[in-house]
């Protein structure tokens, strides 16, 4: 009985370690877009109201979506994973923010 509690236990470990390994990986792929993101903005001014600008900021949005979809599993390094990259993103957020020039008196 004790043998396969034990089997039964190994089994559970290593589903839940692919499973934080998977979070890893996704979240890597998140900061890997994010930064190319971020070196596409520093190399090529946008402008607002252009296609690219729509496009960055799409791209941005998604990223927190995809952010969102990450789970931790509790895992405090998965956690501060995730925190790591949502700050990124958050910080190139505020920069396309930023060149929403205000219009007229409001956003546009």
């Amino acid at each position: 009985m004790k043998l396969v509690h034990r089997k039964n236990t190994q089994k559970r470990c290593l589903i839940w370690q692919k499973k934080i390994e998977e979070a890893f990986q996704k979240l890597s792929a998140i900061l890997e877009h994010v930064t190319e993101i971020d070196a596409y903005m520093k190399a090529h001014p946008i402008a607002k109201g252009t296609k690219e600008f729509e496009y960055v900021d799409e791209m941005l949005t998604r990223s927190l979506l995809d952010l969102d979809a990450v789970e931790t599993y509790g895992v405090a390094e998965v956690k501060d994973f995730r925190r790591e990259v949502n700050f990124k993103v958050n910080r190139i957020t505020a920069v396309v923010d930023k060149m929403r020039i205000w219009r007229r008196g409001s956003l546009y």
